[in-house]
Parts: structure tokens; sequence; C-alpha cells
């Protein structure tokens, strides 16, 4: 196999199946064997290398394949789900789960399970996979899979920064985790506490003088000058994306739409296609305008807040009633009559800014949390092997 200099010293192109070897250990009697657990493959998370739950032998199972703290868990049947994870613990384990160990001492067994997860080596495992409705690969086809691998002493620091991003990625998937928890506790907590708020229909909070509204029909045009804000621009947040993603429309269309444009306080609503994505808009935005897909509620502000408004429309409650609410079409939609009609809870100010505030600042920290983990996983990209990035 060839050797090429890379700024991070010398590597070696190598098959995957010259230095990873498939173990065929079998356990026809795990209970004499002194084994109490197994593993499935709905027992692996997509993209977690822990293995976070089993099922116990006693409790009956036909599985016969063997595994070793140490060893490499690669679930080879729908290789896109991505399960990866490393053994802690003896077990058997599912005949759709292979189980990889190094061959020999060119590979560390630390770099393994990395080099598993890394975009090459799950493109290569989909393309060799055969089967319409569970496709799977093949051992003789993943040991084909090329690579270069880096020396031991590369391989080590590899193993070290790796590790300790793993460690972070799961300490900021397990804050994600207990702040969705909060979250919903926090929306429990606020829906007893509005139950005996008064409510308002969405028709009779929006200003009269900017009533609840679509946006523009007509296509963007990349020669605009005003900004477009479509449903793709709404993220996860509540936010808008960068400005110099937008889309654009001319002054001309714009003034068509008039009706249409958007000022600082005002909350979108997604009604086509995608239901329900909310979002508040800034005053970098003050004088955009909205594509067909989406509505415009501007709040009268001695009634309403904006935060308030939007963290009621990003509920799970009025999640589903805005999906319940809307028709099938050639694309699901939500008209602006069934939107109008909605019952908003509609407390004293003091008391919306409140539990819109505390709401915010959990939302905040569960985001900071993923991008956190997304910062990650980029961290990991860097020092996995050249050209093979990590999967998401």
């Amino acid at each position: 196999m060839a050797s090429r200099m890379t700024e991070r010293g010398d590597w070696t192109q190598v098959r995957f199946g010259d230095v990873v070897r498939l173990s065929t250990e079998r356990c026809t009697d795990p209970v004499a064997a002194g084994i109490d657990r197994y593993v499935g493959l709905e027992h692996l998370e997509p993209s977690d290398l822990r293995i976070r739950s089993w099922g116990n032998v006693a409790d009956g199972v036909t599985f016969t394949n063997r595994f070793r703290p140490g060893q490499v868990l690669f679930g080879k049947r729908r290789a896109y789900q991505r399960k990866v994870a490393v053994a802690e613990f003896d077990g058997i384990c599912s005949s759709d789960i292979y189980v990889f160990e190094p061959a020999d001492d060119r590979l560390l067994p630390g770099l393994l399970p990395f080099l598993c997860q890394t975009d090459g080596f799950f493109e290569h495992a989909l393309k060799t996979s055969a089967g319409s409705l569970s496709p799977r690969t093949n051992w003789g086809s993943l040991a084909d899979y090329e690579f270069d691998l880096p020396e031991l002493e590369e391989q080590n620091r590899i193993i070290t920064a790796c590790k300790a991003a793993d460690n972070c990625l799961n300490a900021s998937k397990y804050l994600q985790s207990s702040l969705h928890t909060t979250l919903a506790a926090l929306g429990n907590r606020h829906a007893e506490i509005l139950a005996d708020a008064p409510q308002m229909t969405v028709y009779e909070l929006c200003d009269p003088g900017r009533p609840l509204c679509y946006g523009v029909v007509q296509p963007g045009d990349p020669n605009g000058e005003v900004p477009l804000l479509r449903v793709c621009d709404l993220t996860d947040e509540g936010t808008i994306a960068s400005r110099e993603s937008l889309n654009t429309i001319t002054k001309d269309v714009d003034e068509q739409y008039r009706r249409s444009r958007v000022e600082s306080g005002d909350v979108l609503v997604s009604v086509v296609g995608t239901i329900g994505r909310v979002a508040i808009i800034g005053g970098e935005y003050a004088g955009s305008n909205i594509a067909r897909a989406l509505a415009r509620i501007s709040p009268i502000r001695e009634l309403m807040t904006p935060e308030f408004l939007a963290m009621v429309f990003a509920s799970p409650e009025f999640q589903t009633r805005l999906v319940r609410g809307a028709f099938e079409s050639a694309r699901k939609t939500l008209n602006l009559s069934e939107l109008g009609q909605m019952r908003v809870p509609c407390p004293g100010l003091a008391a919306q800014r409140e539990i819109a505030q505390t709401n915010a600042l959990v939302r905040a920290a569960f985001f900071a949390a993923a991008n956190r983990a997304v910062a990650t996983r980029e961290s990991i990209r860097r020092f996995l092997l050249p050209g093979q990035a990590v999967t998401a």
C-alpha cells in the first residue's frame, strides 16, 4: 500500500480488512458463560459510542455472537442509521451487528470506533449495502474500504483528542436532555398558571391597522432590493437566519404587497408545508416582506408582548393545534381563518414578561448546549483521518 506525507506526518494507505478483524466468536450458552446482557440494533443509538441500554439474557434470547469489552459493535443493517458503539461489558449481540477489533498492532484499539464513525466509512457501507426493505452491508465489502492510517504516535494524539471531545459531546447531550425535561416541566407549570387567564383570539390580538395576513405570492428576484423572509429563514431558536442568505423582491413587488411588510416585534408563523415555525422580527429585519407560506401577527402591545405570543405558539400544545388545523392539499396548509380564530391565554403584561423570560432563558441554554455539540463534532473532524469527516 502507498505511503504519503501529510502536514501531520507519515500516513499509509491501507485496507480496512488488513488492519481490522471481524470477530466470529460464538456463545451458544451465555448463562453458563456468565453472560447476562445482550445487545440488539434497537439498543444502539445513532452517533453515540456508548451502549446505554440492553436486554437481559434471563428473559430469553437466540443471539449467539459474542463480544468483549473494548471491541467495536457496528450495525450492518440499515447502515444509514449510523450505529457504532464500544463494548464496556461481556455480552452477546444480534447477527445484524458486526464485532470489530484491530487485526494487529498497526491500528490502536482506541482509534477504531472513531474510524467507524467517519463519513467515508459510512458512505462505503451504504454504497455496498444490498436489499430494498432492510439493506445490509457485508464484511467482504467493508474489508475493501481504503483509508490513510497515521503512525502510532499520531494515532495516540488523535485518540486523546477525540476521546476528550466525545466526553464533551456526551456532556452536551446530557445537558440538552435535562433542559428538555426542564422545558416540559415549565410548560406544565405555565399551563397551570394560565388556565384561569382570560383568552382572546389571534384576530382580536392583532393591531387593527396591521391585520393578520399572508405574504407575497410572487417568487423572489435575485436583483431585488427588499429582503423576503421564507420558512427556511426561520431558525429552530425562533430567530431569522443571516441577512446575507435571504431572498429578495423588487421595490415594485414590495409596494404591491405592502400589507405584509414586517416591523420590529411582529411574530411570524409558518402556515404552508412546514406548519408552526415561529420567529420574532428584530429591528434589523424591519421593512422586509414575507413569502406566501408565512403569516404575520402584529400584536397590540398593550395586550400582548411579542415574546409571550411567540412562546405560546412554539409550545407543544399550540404546535399540535396548528398542525391539526391545517388541511391537506398539494401541501399541508393552515388558512388565516383557522389561525385567526385560535384562542390565546392573555394574562397581564407583567405575568407575560416573567413567563416568557423564564422560558427564553431555558431555551437559550438548550440551544447553547446544542451548538456546543455541533462545535464538538467539528473538533473531532479536525483530529480524524484526512478526508474523513465524523458523522453528525
